[in-house]
């Protein structure tokens, strides 16, 4: 059964009818990928796929075959997903190594980069002004500016790593801690 907000009624689905799939295109990035693709649709109607993995490769690949756009190699596992800024120029991403990355997407090559001092396995997030917010296995969470300038930063009982949430109309971010807590904290104030 399938609810549906906008219809408020349950559907039944008919799980006998095959349903077909075939591989559009693959590409091989040495090892494991645990990082959820972004998908980036830009004015000009291109559309672009960026992921990366415990090799340390970061691609971005052409949405419709595949083909390679840009590239660059971090230092060491990447297991969080690429978020894209604001202006659609630049992407950040954590590595292994502590550092939040700020990605040029036309090159593919690293512009910017800040260094925490753990692991960094969350993917970051925007708030609406552009501030970057991420956690680190280093019992931080931070806000951060375009520029990788430190607006705020707060240490949790535990190192952080989902990705956190933000709800705009209250200003406020949630995140998730290893040792089990949840933390809801206001963005407009340092904590």
């Amino acid at each position: 059964m399938v609810y549906s907000e906008n219809v408020h009624e349950c559907m039944e689905l008919n799980l006998s009818e095959k349903i077909g799939m075939a591989i559009e295109w693959k590409y091989f990035l040495k090892r494991c990928v645990d990082a959820s693709p972004t998908v980036i649709a830009y004015q000009n109607g291109a559309t672009v796929v960026s992921v990366g993995s415990h090799s340390g490769d970061l691609v971005q690949l052409d949405f419709n075959s595949g083909l390679l756009k840009s590239s660059c190699h971090l230092p060491d596992r990447i297991e969080s997903s690429l978020t894209v800024s604001h202006c659609g120029k630049y992407g950040y991403i954590g590595c292994y190594d502590g550092y939040l990355r700020c990605i040029d997407l036309e090159t593919g090559q690293p512009v910017l980069s800040f260094a925490s001092s753990g692991m960094v396995k969350s993917t970051p997030i925007l708030d609406e002004k552009g501030s970057i917010i991420f956690g680190s296995y280093d019992q931080h969470l931070y806000c951060i500016s375009d520029e990788l300038q430190v607006i705020w930063k707060w240490k949790g009982g535990g190192s952080f790593y989902a990705t956190p949430c933000i709800d705009k109309d209250s200003n406020l971010v949630f995140a998730g801690l290893l040792d089990g807590t949840c933390v809801c904290l206001e963005i407009d104030k340092e904590p």
